[in-house]
């Protein structure tokens, strides 16, 4: 039969980069326990995280032209796709008949699966470049409430390059696309991407988990994915909390100076500055939506989740947790431009910072 692949299709902002670092971190003792987690789909064999990113870009060809995770890899059009595709391929090939071990189980982690193969025969593709090597598949997927996986990503956002903050999206756009976040209505549509994977592999390959289920704000993706999978790694190591919090002042700062920095020669030294400052001085996390705000962008995905709760989860009331109501806060004061451009100088004026 082969190896079982278990393929973690994400989806994003549900703990898949700790459980990305938790795999580079035990690479060796997972090898020792005939667990093959593949180097070859790596986007840089460099990175601190097993994040199999050359899954999707190697997949990705129905949009007709590359999406941002291949530009970035400097694919320029559908022939660049394909000549990566065969070299991932080969890489993975090569790895494959270099193993000091006969694998009985493959893990492939990304959350590109979810957020960039968005059509089915882009699922295909991924599928078609790892079946070479497994006897059956396992996919698994985490789901989270779409309001709190939106903070989530508009943290991540304003990391990148974001020059608003958004925990709220808009698809109220000419291509229906938010313009802070860059997710549509699809990327939350958890009922399509589950039918999307379950075309591909097979309804029965599934293996669909609530991300903080209880709504209790903290889950741990690593102890639930391999606790679910029966997989024992009590005596394996854990890495350091990934993605930590970012407070709204830390966000509101980061917006300011995406803004004001565009286009700067030196935007990245500078920002990599601010992103150490925002990370040690101003931890927290961006503030919620207010509930009705939230509620009625939950609206929009309503029978979605409730036909993922009748096949999935028909034991649950509800496939999450109700959104809480407001509750009284300390008022929080927006930074300014002024603030922000104060707050900015005195940062690069530290002695560790240096200037523009």
């Amino acid at each position: 039969m082969g190896p079982l692949c278990i393929l973690h299709a994400g989806a994003e902002k549900t703990g898949s980069t700790s459980l990305q670092h938790f795999l580079r971190l035990n690479e060796a003792a997972l090898a020792a326990r005939r667990i093959w987690v593949p180097r070859a789909l790596l986007a840089d064999p460099a990175d601190p995280a097993f994040n199999h990113t050359a899954l999707s870009t190697a997949s990705q060809i129905s949009a007709g032209w590359p999406d941002d995770l291949q530009t970035a890899m400097g694919l320029q059009d559908v022939a660049g796709i394909e000549a990566h595709r065969a070299e991932v391929a080969a890489r993975l090939a090569k790895e494959r008949a270099g193993l000091g071990f006969t694998p009985e189980v493959i893990i492939v982690s990304s959350e590109h699966v979810h957020s960039r193969l968005r059509e089915i025969e882009d699922v295909e593709r991924a599928k078609t470049l790892l079946e070479p090597y497994c006897g059956a598949f396992k996919v698994v997927l985490y789901l989270r409430r779409q309001d709190d996986m939106a903070r989530s990503l508009a943290a991540l956002a304003l990391r990148g390059y974001a020059r608003a903050v958004r925990v709220i999206p808009d698809f109220n756009t000419p291509h229906g696309c938010d313009a802070v976040l860059h997710v549509n209505q699809g990327y939350f549509d958890f009922a399509e991407i589950i039918d999307r994977l379950a075309w591909v592999f097979g309804e029965a390959t599934m293996m669909v988990r609530l991300y903080d289920p209880d709504g209790n704000g903290w889950f741990d993706t690593i102890d639930d994915f391999f606790g679910a999978l029966g997989i024992d790694i009590n005596a394996l190591a854990r890495p350091a909390r990934q993605n930590g919090g970012m407070s709204q002042t830390a966000g509101e700062l980061l917006a300011y100076v995406n803004r004001v920095l565009m286009g700067h020669p030196r935007r990245d030294l500078v920002r990599a500055r601010v992103l150490a400052y925002v990370q040690a001085k101003l931890p927290g996390a961006l503030q919620r939506a207010p509930a009705g705000e939230a509620a009625l962008f939950l609206r929009q995905f309503a029978f979605s989740n409730e036909t993922v709760r009748r096949h999935w989860f028909p034991a649950r009331e509800t496939l999450f947790a109700p959104v809480a109501e407001d509750v009284p806060r300390p008022a929080h004061v927006p930074l300014t431009d002024e603030a922000a451009a104060q707050l900015l100088a005195d940062i690069l004026n530290h002695p560790v910072v240096e200037r523009m």
